[in-house]
């Protein structure tokens, strides 16, 4: 069979070797070995076409690589920056974020025995009065505690964001297999990366595999 690369004969071959294809029944050797040939002269057109085409493609396929080289290599000095500022960013604001939150705390435990503080006063006050009941109502009220709310911290600049990703990170090999052994993990979280990721992304905290945790990362969005 000749190497040259003819579309319209090779289609015209192709659509009779599927006519004949879709019409062999195999059920006696005649028909086995009229079938082989079948496919084994359609197999030889594949190659042809195969040959042809990768020879059409080697072309765009070393221009990809190396416009993905000048891509990584353009970027390179871009994805340092990110390395070298993200972790920096996200620390501060965690640690500002924990600050926040225990002064939220902090101001809102106050507010409520000040409140109380309040209450007490107006039940003394009512029993010495003489208004015996009101003070046993108001001692039975819920305490209203007037809400605490701490300014947020500095906001976001334009389209700037923040994403939380959960992924598994196996720290005991032996208890992750000893527990799939004993039947409490399923055996595909050591074949697939994706199943404990994916049970690491729906519970979080609360993940639960021996031998692994739940690993929490942070990133930067920008638009």
């Amino acid at each position: 069979m000749s190497d040259e690369y003819d579309d319209r004969k090779l289609r015209s071959d192709g659509a009779d070797a599927l006519i004949k294809a879709s019409t062999l029944k195999v059920n006696d050797t005649e028909t086995w070995y009229a079938a082989r040939e079948v496919r084994r002269r359609a197999k030889l057109l594949d190659h042809v076409a195969e040959k042809h085409y990768k020879e059409v493609k080697a072309p765009i396929n070393e221009m990809r690589r190396k416009i993905l080289d000048m891509e990584d290599n353009d970027r390179a000095a871009f994805k340092q920056v990110f390395d070298l500022l993200d972790p920096q960013i996200i620390s501060y604001e965690e640690q500002e974020n924990l600050l926040r939150a225990n002064l939220q705390s902090k101001l809102e435990a106050d507010a409520r025995r000040q409140a109380q503080q309040v209450r007490i006063a107006q039940i003394r006050q009512l029993n010495e009065a003489g208004e015996i009941k009101r003070a046993l109502e108001l001692e039975r009220e819920p305490l209203y505690v007037p809400p605490v709310v701490v300014p947020p911290g500095n906001e976001m600049l334009d389209g700037e964001g923040r994403m939380e990703t959960w992924e598994a990170e196996i720290t005991d090999m032996r208890e992750l297999c000893k527990a799939i052994v004993d039947g409490r993990v399923p055996q595909n979280v050591l074949v697939a990366g994706p199943a404990l990721n994916g049970m690491a992304r729906a519970l979080r905290d609360s993940f639960e595999v021996p031998g692994v945790r739940a690993k929490r990362k942070r990133s930067i969005t920008q638009r």
